[in-house]
């Protein structure tokens, strides 16, 4: 299902594409939210965003209701789908009580997931009725293709024998071409792994991060608890103001790194299964880059 999602997304133009890229990434955050990305303010910005995104995306998709030709409008129209993701856009920046318990229960994320999957299926589908069967050529396709009229030629100048020897020779040097472009273009394990070394290199450089605040806040909390409140000069209270102020900013940056590292473990897990989906192919499959 993913990776029909993946397809569907490639048939979107890339302001439409990088919108609902984003409307996902939302939809992550929400799935980590904890109590803290639950409070109001987030969850309006989190919705603002939203709902500029899905203007985008409904842009988009009376563009293509314009280039459709054969069928009635009703039939293509798109709007349930993304009336529905805009509807949640509006429930966000409301921020009522149900919705904030939703979203410390990880219920918003699947909800908008869910609801985005949904619109870009439709999406993909709507392209694929406008521009007719879409078809998709391979490296082992287009070799495929060639060989196939090359078969017609062979048929064309093998009338007399003396071109048949001509003829055997370019098939096997069409052949080795064809075999020589495939090889260097074949699916390596190289990517995919350097895509895992990427992940993991940021995951670690967050932890040292938390480590760094965890050392830095600490000290100012054993501060701001071991004050005397009650017997404190103006010049103190101010001294604790300003204490507290750095605490807080501390504590944001801890949750925030903290959510940053969850997206990225979650992210590593899918990368790691695309370097073993790799590692699983055969030569054959890896140089036709076909799916095992």
């Amino acid at each position: 299902m993913d990776t029909e999602i993946i397809n569907r997304e490639k048939q979107i133009d890339p302001d439409s594409e990088k919108a609902l890229k984003d409307i996902k990434d939302s939809a992550v955050m929400l799935s980590l939210a904890s109590e803290y990305l639950c409070e109001d303010h987030f969850l309006e910005k989190i919705g603002a965003d939203i709902e500029k995104n899905i203007e985008i995306v409904k842009t988009h998709v009376e563009d293509l209701k314009k280039q459709f030709v054969g069928k009635p409008v009703a039939e293509v129209d798109l709007k349930k789908p993304v009336d529905r993701v805009a509807r949640f856009a509006g429930r966000l920046q409301k921020a009522s009580d149900g919705t904030r318990q939703k979203c410390a229960q990880g219920e918003l994320g699947e909800e908008l997931d869910e609801s985005v999957k949904a619109l870009i299926n439709e999406i993909g589908a709507l392209k694929e009725r406008i521009e007719g069967r879409s078809v998709s050529y391979t490296a082992a396709d287009s070799a495929l293709g060639f060989l196939g009229r090359f078969k017609f030629i062979v048929r064309s100048l093998v009338v007399t024998s003396k071109f048949t020897l001509r003829i055997s020779a370019l098939f096997v040097i069409i052949c080795l071409m064809i075999f020589f472009y495939l090889l260097i273009t074949m699916e390596t394990e190289k990517v995919p792994l350097e895509r895992v070394e990427q992940s993991r290199a940021l995951i670690l450089e967050k932890q040292a991060d938390l480590v760094r605040i965890k050392a830095e806040l600490k000290p100012l909390r054993e501060k701001i608890e071991s004050a005397r409140k009650d017997e404190m000069t103006r010049k103190e209270e101010i001294r604790l103001m300003d204490l507290n102020l750095k605490a807080h900013k501390l504590a944001e940056d801890q949750q925030n790194t903290l959510i940053e590292v969850d997206i990225e473990k979650k992210a590593l897990q899918e990368k790691l299964k695309e370097l073993e989906a790799v590692q699983r192919k055969s030569f054959l499959e890896k140089l036709l880059r076909l799916d095992p």
